[in-house]
């Protein structure tokens, strides 16, 4: 989850199956989107994920997210 000043500004959902990451929903509020803090929340999960020794993430997107398939190129290559 990312906060600010105590307001919710985005989620994320992500796990480790042993084998590989998944992140599966990764939403940020209009009002703060173009900020960074979709992509500072993003690299928290990696980190973590890299911690836990994950060593590829699956990215699930839906049909219809073409803008955040294009910023999880420049994010997670």
């Amino acid at each position: 989850m990312g906060y600010l000043e105590d307001k919710l500004i985005a989620s994320i959902i992500a796990g480790y199956d042993g084998h590989r990451g998944w992140i599966n929903y990764f939403a940020v509020h209009p009002d703060f989107q173009s900020r960074g803090y979709g992509k500072q929340l993003m690299d928290n999960v990696e980190n973590k994920l890299r911690e836990l020794g994950c060593p590829k993430i699956n990215l699930q997107i839906r049909e219809g997210t073409i803008r955040f398939l294009i910023l999880s190129k420049t994010w997670l290559c």
